[in-house]
Formats: C-alpha cells, sequence, structure tokens
C-alpha cells in the first residue's frame, strides 16, 4: 500500500514538472525569438493573403510591399506600401508604412489580436451616397446573403471580437483624405492630417483629427481656391451607441466653403467670416445622417429677400442647420432644418430660432418656426420683419411707427404655414403665436393723437388677430396729462385681402381741455372742435381703425367712439356765448360712429339757469352741422346781441326754449319759444322804454346767418293786449334785401298790417297808437350821445295808409305818409293828414330838370295844433304855416316860411329876457304873446339850421331873431333884438326925421339886444343893458365903428324858391 502510494504521488509531480518545463521551454523560444527578432525582423511579407483572411472582414485583400513582424515590449506587424483592396481589385486605402502591435497575452494563445495601429502616408477617398458611407474602391463582396450592419456595429461589437476586442489605439500621420458628398454635391480635399483615436472600455471610441482643407468643389456661388484652411474633426462613438458622431470644425474660415449644405436663398449670409462646424452621425449600414453645419459669424449683412429693401446686420449670427438638397424631379423634396439660430441685433437684443422649411426651391415653402428672445427693445422685433412683407404689410405699417419705443421680455413665437399663401388666405395661413411682455412702450393709436405711455403691457397674437393690452398709462396732452387703463389694441384680418381691422379700447380720465385739445389738433378738423371746456372727465372710448395695404390709418377714415362723464363742467371763451361762461355741476360728453361730438349739461349761463344739449360734426372735410337745444334763462341784453340791430333793446331776464342746427351753407335752422314777462323792451328810436309787465310769448321757426340774416318763417308774438303774427326775413347789413310780411299786428289799440319788401314798407290799418313814443326825439336820459347817425335803416321808403294814427295829445286822421330814410333819419316825401279837421300837407318834390335839387312845400292849417298833437312843441297856438325850402343837395337848402295869426304861450326864454329888461309887467294878466306875422328866412346845412333875421311881429312886440339851432347837439346860438310894442316906441318911429334919428333901424326907442346859447333843455340868456336907451340911429353907427357881432339887417327876397341876399 505504502508503496502504491508513493508510485502515485510520484507520478503526480512528475506530470506537473513535464508541464512546467513546456511551458518554461516554449517562454525560453519567445524569449529567444524576441531577441532574435528585435535585431533581425521576420519578413512575413509571403504571409500577407493569410494575414489579410485573419484580420479583414470578407471579400478584401491585403497586399504590401514589405511585411515585417518583430518584438518590442510585444509583436509588431510593421508594414511598408500597404494597400487595402475590395473583391473587385480596386484600391481602396493606401498607407506608405503602418505598423501594428499585437496583444503579447492573445500571442501565448496562439492567436493575433491588433493593440495599437500607428500608420503614416494613409490615402483614401470617402464616398457619401444616398444609401450610405463607402471607402472608394472597397467593395466588400461576401455572401448575397451576409448582412452588413457597417462601421457601427462593428464597434458595438468590439468588447467580443476574437481579432479586434483587444485594439486600444490608431495612430494617423500624413493623412490624404478627400471627401465626396454625392447627396450635397460637394467635394472635399484634405492633406497633412494627423487622425488620433483611442478606445475606453467605460466610454467607447473616442478620436480627431487635424488636417488642411485644401480644394473644395462643388456647386457652390462663384467658389473659389481655399488653400490652408485648418480643420479640426473629431469622432465619439459611445458603448453600444446608435452611432459614430463626427464633428468637423474650420476656425477664421469663409462660410461659402459649406455653401453646399445651404439653400441658395443664403447667399448673402455665407459672404461672412467666421467658424465653421459641420456635425453628423454615422448610422447602422454605414448609413450617414444628414450633416449639421454650424455658422458662428460676425459682422454679417443679409439680405433675404426682395421684400428687404436694405439688408439686415447682425453684429453676431449662429446658425445650426442641415439641408437636404431636393430630389431630382421631386418638387418640394428638399429640407432646410434650423437647430439652433441665434443672432445679436444692432439694438443688442439676442434671439434665438429653430425650425424648418420644407420646399424651398419649389415656390411655396412650407415653414415651422420657433423663436424666444429674453429682452430687447420692442422696435428690434420689427426689424426682423421685412419692409415690403407679404401678407404682414398692413399689420407692419402700423406697428412700426405707432409702437414709438419701449422694452419687451419673454418673447416666443411659432409659425407654421405657408407664406406664399398671404394674404387672403384665411385659416390656411397656419399657426402664428407671438407672446412678449413689454415696458416703457409708447403705443400710438392715430398719428394725429399723442400717444399712450404704457410702463407695462402684453402683446399676444394668433393668426389673424393680435392684441396689445396695457393696463395703465398716460397720454400727455397740450392740457394736461390724461391718465388711462384697460387699454386693449386690437388687430384683425391681418392677412385679409380686405382692411385689417384695429380696435382700441380703454378707459381715460382727466382734464376734459386735454380731451378736445387731442381732438383740435387733427389737421382736418382744427377750430371744429370747441376749446375753453375745463372740469374732470372720466370716459370709456372705443376705436375702430381700417388699415388698407399701403394707406395710412387716420382719423378720417377711423370710427371714433367716446362715452364720458365732465365733472364740475365750465365753458369759456365759446364765440357763441357772446363773453358769457357756463358752469355746472356734470356733463354728459359722447363722440359717435358718425363722428358727432356731443355735450349734454345743466348749469348756469352767466349766473342764470341753463341746460343745454349740444352736438357737432368733427368729421374732416364734412359740414360741421352743429345742433344746439338750450332751455332756461337769459337776459335780453345778451340774446340781442345775436341780432345785428340798433332799432329795439330788450333787457331783463328773459325765459328760452331754442332748438337750432346747423346747415350745409353754414346758417342754422332754428325753432325757439321765449318768455319775455319779465324783461323790459325798448325802441331807442323814439324813447320807448317799457317793462313787459305780464304775459309775453314768442314762438318762431326759422333760418339763422349769424352776423347777415335772419328769416322768421314763423312769428307769433302773443301777450298782454298784443298779437303779431308773419314772417320775417332780416338782411343785417343790407336792410333793401329784407323781407316782411306781418298781417296782424295789435298792441293795444292798434290795428294794422305791415309789409315790406325790396326796400319798400307799406303799412296799412284802422289805427297806429305811437302815444307813449317820443318819435322826435332819440336821446335817451342816462346815455351818451352819439353823433353818428343810425343808418342801418337808410335806402327804405315808408308808404303809410293808416284811418288813425294816435298821439299822447290827439289823433291824426286819414294819414297818408311817404318817408325815405337817408344818412339815418326819415326824409319826408309826403306827409297828408287832418287834424281836428284841419289839413296838414307836408310835400317834398324833385324840381324838374335839375337833378339832385328839390323843394319841400308846407301847408299847415293849424300850425299850433298840429305841433301839440304830434308831440314836436307844446308852445304854439293856432298860425296858419306856408313857405317852401328849396334844397340844392339833400342836406342843404334855404327857403322862406311864413306864419300868420299865432300865438306863443310865454316862453320861458322871452320870459327871462323880459324879466331881465324889467318888463314882466308887459305879460302880467296873459299867459300868451299874440303875433300877426312871422316871417322866418331858414338855411339847411346837414343838423344845423341857419336863421336870417327872421321877424315876428305882433301887438305887444316885435322880436328878430340871427344866429342857428344844431339839431344833432341841441345847441343853439341866436342874437336877438326885442322891441316892446308900448305907445312910445311906436309913436316915435313914425314922426320921420325924429324917428330915423332916434331908432334908426330898431323900429323902436327902447330895443333890447339879447344872446340866447347852450343846450334847449336849459340856455344861458344875456341881455345888454345899455342897449335899451341908446337911440337906435347912434346904435347903428356904434356898430359899424366899432364892428358889433350883431349883424346889420339884411333884406331878404326869394328867387327861385330859394332865399338870397339882396345887393
Amino acid at each position: 500500500m505504502v508503496w502504491k502510494r508513493r508510485a502515485l504521488v510520484w507520478g503526480g509531480w512528475s506530470g506537473g514538472s513535464v508541464a512546467v518545463l513546456m511551458l518554461l521551454g516554449i517562454a525560453l523560444f519567445i524569449w529567444a525569438a524576441q531577441e532574435f527578432t528585435r535585431y533581425r525582423p521576420l519578413d512575413v511579407t509571403h504571409r500577407l493573403e493569410q494575414l489579410g483572411t485573419y484580420l479583414l472582414p470578407k471579400g478584401m485583400t491585403l497586399e504590401a510591399d514589405k511585411a515585417e513582424l518583430y518584438f518590442d515590449d510585444g509583436p509588431i506587424l510593421r508594414l511598408n506600401g500597404l494597400g487595402i483592396k475590395g473583391s473587385d481589385g480596386e484600391l481602396g486605402v493606401f498607407v506608405e508604412q503602418a505598423a501594428v502591435r499585437f496583444a503579447s497575452t492573445q500571442l501565448l494563445l496562439l492567436s493575433a489580436a491588433p493593440k495599437d495601429v500607428e500608420a503614416r502616408g494613409v490615402t483614401l477617398r470617402l464616398v457619401r451616397a444616398v444609401d450610405g458611407v463607402s471607402i472608394a474602391g472597397l467593395n466588400f463582396g461576401g455572401d448575397k446573403d451576409e448582412k452588413r450592419k457597417g462601421v457601427v456595429d462593428w464597434l458595438n461589437g468590439l468588447g467580443w471580437d476574437r481579432v479586434w476586442g483587444r485594439l486600444k489605439q490608431v495612430k494617423v500621420a500624413d493623412l490624404n483624405l478627400l471627401v465626396r458628398d454625392d447627396v450635397q454635391h460637394a467635394e472635399w480635399v484634405m492633406e497633412d492630417g494627423g487622425l488620433v483615436i483611442s478606445r475606453y472600455p467605460d466610454l467607447g471610441e473616442r478620436g480627431t483629427m487635424t488636417a488642411f482643407v485644401r480644394r473644395l468643389y462643388g456647386e457652390g456661388d462663384k467658389l473659389d481656391n481655399f488653400d490652408n484652411v485648418p480643420v479640426l474633426v473629431s469622432f465619439e462613438h459611445g458603448p453600444k451607441a446608435e452611432g459614430l458622431e463626427i464633428r468637423g470644425r474650420l476656425d477664421r474660415a469663409d462660410a461659402q466653403m459649406v455653401s453646399d449644405y445651404f439653400p441658395p436663398q443664403f447667399g448673402d449670409l455665407l459672404r461672412a467670416q467666421g467658424q465653421v462646424e459641420v456635425g453628423t452621425r454615422l448610422l447602422e449600414d454605414n448609413k450617414m445622417e444628414q450633416p449639421w453645419v454650424t455658422l458662428r459669424l460676425r459682422d454679417v449683412k443679409v439680405h433675404p429677400d426682395v421684400a428687404y429693401s436694405k439688408p439686415m446686420e447682425f453684429p453676431k449670427l449662429t446658425v445650426t442647420a442641415s439641408y437636404v438638397p431636393p430630389v431630382e424631379g421631386v418638387s418640394g423634396s428638399d429640407v432646410l432644418m434650423v437647430r439652433e439660430l441665434n443672432v445679436t441685433t444692432k439694438r443688442g437684443a439676442v434671439v434665438d430660432a429653430s425650425g424648418t422649411i420644407a420646399g424651398m426651391q419649389s415656390g411655396n415653402p412650407l415653414v415651422d418656426f420657433s423663436l424666444t428672445s429674453a429682452k430687447g427693445e420692442i422696435q428690434g422685433v420689427f426689424d426682423l420683419f421685412p419692409d415690403k412683407p407679404r401678407g404682414f404689410a398692413k399689420a407692419l405699417e402700423w406697428l412700426r411707427p405707432n409702437i414709438e419705443k419701449g422694452n419687451y421680455t419673454d418673447l416666443t413665437a411659432h409659425y407654421k404655414g405657408f407664406p406664399e399663401a398671404f394674404p387672403g388666405c384665411g385659416e390656411e395661413c397656419g399657426v402664428l403665436d407671438i407672446d412678449a411682455e413689454f415696458s416703457d412702450g409708447r403705443v400710438r393709436f392715430l398719428d394725429e393723437l399723442s400717444p399712450v405711455e404704457a410702463p407695462e403691457g402684453r402683446l399676444r397674437w394668433r393668426g389673424e388677430t393680435m392684441t396689445v393690452t396695457a393696463p395703465k398709462g398716460t397720454i400727455k396732452t397740450a392740457a394736461g396729462t390724461q391718465n388711462v387703463k384697460n387699454v386693449v389694441v386690437t388687430m384683425k384680418d391681418i392677412f385679409a385681402h380686405t382692411p385689417s381691422q384695429l380696435r382700441v379700447t380703454g378707459i381715460v380720465n382727466g382734464p376734459a381741455a386735454g380731451v378736445m385739445s387731442e381732438l383740435n389738433k387733427i389737421d382736418e378738423i382744427t377750430g371744429k372742435v370747441p376749446l375753453g371746456i375745463s372740469g374732470k372727465q372720466t370716459g370709456w372710448m372705443d376705436i375702430l381703425v381700417p388699415l388698407p395695404r399701403g394707406a395710412k390709418a387716420s382719423f378720417a377714415s377711423s370710427t371714433v367712439l367716446v362715452s364720458a362723464t365732465i365733472a364740475d363742467v365750465g365753458v369759456r371763451g365759446l364765440p357763441q356765448l357772446k363773453g358769457l361762461d357756463f358752469a355746472g355741476s356734470g356733463a354728459v360728453v359722447s363722440l359717435d360712429a358718425d363722428k358727432r361730438l356731443r355735450v349734454q349739461t345743466q348749469g348756469t349761463l352767466g349766473g342764470l339757469p341753463m341746460k343745454v344739449d349740444w352736438s357737432q360734426s368733427i368729421a374732416p372735410h364734412a359740414p360741421d352741422h352743429m345742433h344746439l337745444s338750450a332751455q332756461g334763462t337769459v337776459t335780453g341784453a345778451w340774446l340781442m346781441q345775436h341780432v345785428s340791430t340798433t332799432q329795439l333793446e330788450v333787457n331783463g331776464p328773459v325765459g328760452v326754449n331754442v332748438t337750432m342746427d346747423e346747415r350745409d351753407d353754414g346758417s342754422w335752422q332754428f325753432a325757439a319759444t321765449a318768455d319775455g314777462a319779465r324783461a323790459q323792451v325798448e325802441v331807442p328810436a323814439v324813447r320807448f322804454t317799457k317793462p313787459v309787465g305780464g304775459r309775453l310769448n314768442v314762438d318762431t321757426k326759422g333760418i339763422y346767418t349769424l352776423g347777415e340774416r335772419i328769416a322768421l318763417e314763423r312769428l307769433d308774438v302773443v301777450g298782454r293786449d298784443l298779437s303779431v303774427n308773419g314772417s320775417v326775413d332780416w338782411y343785417m347789413d343790407d336792410v333793401a334785401k329784407s323781407s316782411v310780411n306781418l298781417p296782424l299786428i295789435k298792441l293795444g289799440q292798434t290795428d294794422v298790417a305791415a309789409t315790406m319788401k325790396g326796400g319798400d314798407i307799406v303799412l296799412k290799418g284802422v289805427l297806429l297808437d305811437v302815444s307813449g313814443y317820443d318819435l322826435f326825439d332819440s336821446k335817451v336820459e342816462g346815455k351818451p350821445v352819439d353823433d353818428k347817425p343810425d343808418e342801418s335803416l337808410d335806402g327804405l321808403y315808408l308808404d303809410m295808409d293808416v284811418n288813425t294814427v294816435r298821439f299822447e295829445r290827439g289823433d291824426l286822421t286819414n294819414v297818408s305818409l311817404d318817408a325815405h330814410a337817408v344818412k339815418g333819419r326819415w326824409e319826408v316825401g309826403k306827409l297828408d293828414a287832418l287834424v281836428d279837421g284841419k289839413r296838414i300837407l307836408v310835400v317834398r318834390n324833385t324840381l324838374p330838370g335839375q337833378p339832385g335839387r328839390s323843394v319841400m312845400t308846407l301847408a299847415i292849417d293849424d300850425l299850433g295844433r298840429a305841433l301839440d298833437v304830434t308831440g314836436l312843441y307844446s308852445q304854439l297856438a293856432k298860425g296858419r304855416l306856408t313857405g317852401d325850402i328849396t334844397y340844392d343837395s339833400r342836406d342843404v337848402g334855404g327857403g322862406v316860411l311864413k306864419i300868420t295869426d299865432f300865438e306863443v304861450k310865454n316862453p320861458p326864454v322871452m320870459m327871462q329876457v323880459m324879466s331881465l329888461l324889467s318888463l314882466e309887467q308887459m305879460f302880467s294878466g296873459s299867459s300868451s304873446t299874440l303875433f300877426k306875422t312871422a316871417t322866418i328866412p331858414v338855411r339847411v346845412d346837414g343838423k344845423v339850421f341857419y336863421l336870417d333875421n327872421a321877424s315876428l311881429e305882433g301887438p305887444s312886440m316885435d322880436v328878430r331873431l340871427t344866429g342857428s339851432y344844431d339839431r344833432g347837439q341841441k345847441q343853439m346860438n341866436i342874437d336877438g333884438k326885442l322891441a316892446p310894442g308900448i305907445p312910445l316906441n311906436r309913436l316915435v318911429g313914425k314922426i320921420p326925421l325924429l324917428g330915423t334919428l332916434l331908432t334908426g333901424s330898431q323900429d323902436g326907442v327902447v330895443v333890447a339886444d339879447f344872446k340866447v346859447k347852450g343846450s334847449t333843455s336849459d340856455p344861458q340868456v344875456n341881455v345888454r343893458p345899455l342897449s335899451v336907451i341908446t337911440p337906435g340911429l347912434l346904435k347903428d353907427f356904434w356898430r359899424g365903428v366899432t364892428g358889433s357881432d350883431t349883424p346889420a339887417p339884411v333884406k331878404l327876397e326869394v328867387q327861385d324858391g330859394r332865399t338870397e341876399q339882396k345887393k
């Protein structure tokens, strides 16, 4: 048993020893071989076919000028003049020198596994076709059923590949690479390249290649040689990755080097200098993803399309894009994919975009793009749009000038659709979404109006509708700042053939004058909008602006709706108010779609209550068509300012209810009622002033032209003892053109009818009561005298036939009067009437054959009664007046009047003269002085009457008068002589010689000289005392020597109806 155990142990040890000895022998052999081949490489050129079969895929062959195997820290295969051919025998790869280091551990297992590969002078040609990437000349061949999955699958299987699974690194120097892209129609030539590829167990494969691009051929626009352009290519493949990442970068390159990787429309973009990067992935079956090209450029000028009149400029631009050219014969098959577009604008904004454009070369591309920008100027966004855009024209024509300033944040935009469908594409326009916040914005709705300054807001664009909202803001006007809130600007139908609709809504509050001043500054309506309105307004606005293509928005073409209230409203300075101010607690203001501005208010006008409804069209180039309804109380004086007449004055409060509508020609159609019960009526021409003191209602309608004409088609006046109706057409500056038709005039006892046409007034009736009127004295107490005559009625002719004209002191009957208004007064052409059955006749006729000359004939049977009844003079009784006055012109003439058998009722002037002469006893017991005759030579020169030695002779005295009377100023300047009719005077005067000595030309011994001067109401009377006792002859002599101011009596005679001095 022991022996057996020993034999067993020995046997086991002996077997193990043999194995160890064998391994040692092998190791010794390998060591000896390594040492031997280190200095004497083993030539294995004849074994290349077997080596190629072992290392290369089926169908590929390996050949070399020389192949040597040696050991240097492991087995190394050194190759010179290496070529790899495909199954068709064409050379695909040529390597001048190569060294393959094998893993030593693999060699112990009697297998070869490359570990590192180094090569120099490598030349190969890569070809990209539609079906994948290949090395030109290498036809892999193999069985038809064998599936070739390409480089990526080979890399993914390296981990368990028995041949290449131990590969760690590949280095290549002096690489010459020709890359031909049959898809993009481009060809690259790179030389002097260096390639390093490394494998990492957990990371996969990484590699880089550097080279110089020596030549670039393709279908780019006018490509030239681009020499000495460095390129850096990187490779990356992760464990089990689906593809091999490939990136190439060219620094400081001309972008035209990649022109074939962009559509022709990018020609301008490719003229810039910068960095170019190309990236792609090699996929299964050696399929290659469409390459992505990244351009990092500076100072780029792009002229994208004819829609841009000038190039777009970007200080910085980065774009990563991939372009698939169109398939021949297939329209719309080209696609531009923009992975990233990053631009910095001249305004400093940074914009990022991405998307696709399909069918660029078809003429109807489909665009799908998104855009973002963190912040920038709002105008900078519009810079990205063409200035002649297709479809966007209407929107941009408004946006560019009207969004004047402001900054945006968080801008996002997305568009998907066919741009060629614009405009009028409706729902087919595609998807367009834009969103942005903005701050410090300034939005103008219309060129004519001030903009809204908004501290913050939001822009939202959806399809054919754009909305700009501003929670609050201000509008700066010439009359103060308006505050606005909840402003919404909406633009609709942006892409329609019809005009887009811009709508602006919001709430406005601030000074009312600000709104009015804004409207008034619009050129087309300047002056139409009333200014001078004060108060604080709060209102809602709604503005609809049509935006036709190629036309600017304007107030004229817009619909503007405003509804507002004004607190503490005030109106001043309006011409229609004639100097009065209006004040009220509030007003309602509206602007309608037809551009009619309306104000409704209630308050006080000049301190009197008034309710007003006013409206006016402010449409440009259109009539104002103003409307005014007023109900309240005004002063009569203010009311008369609207009627240019001096014939009537109304004072005191007058209740009115008037409606006025302006017509196309600027005149007004009106209807009015008035209550004048508390008013006072005055007719200055006849010194008539009377409070109404009772019912006085006026109801009228007609047409009124400011300052020119008032046509009352209906006039009804009803009051206490008053009834007038008819019609009036009155021209304020041309009374002769006026017409009046008043078939009924009843005022007190008056019952007449009046008509006027062509300057002819016809007054007919039963009775005309003028009692209470001063027809012959226009001076009103307490008012200044106006020397200028009222010539407003000049040119009118009066034809009056009235049964009775009633005065304060009596009646004229059977009155027939013809008169002509000249230079502010009525000239009587004929007056024929009876007073107490006695006739009054005054006739003025033109002298035959003597143009401009006329003669007035007077014949009044009872002068005293006629003067008393008419109110002209009450101190004369009886008397018959006859005479003629011949006029050489209208206001200059002369003649002689005679009065017989009359008496003067001791007028105050005569009594004052007699008192100064101490002869008042002559009138004791008598109230009047009788005169037998009066001869009055008279001259007329305008308003001045001259008396030339008029004589009055009577039983008690004789009077001589010489001087003048100014009827305009009511001033007299008369020198007189008075000879009392006592017996001594008359007796001495009849003695021939003694009478001449004592009486001279005075006809009496006792003769007094006196002077009356001053106003007729309070004249100054002076008497020369010495003249009472001085003999007449001596008086005449003394006056001749001293040149007294009292002229000698003038002998007068009448020739041809005129008074002349006798020579």
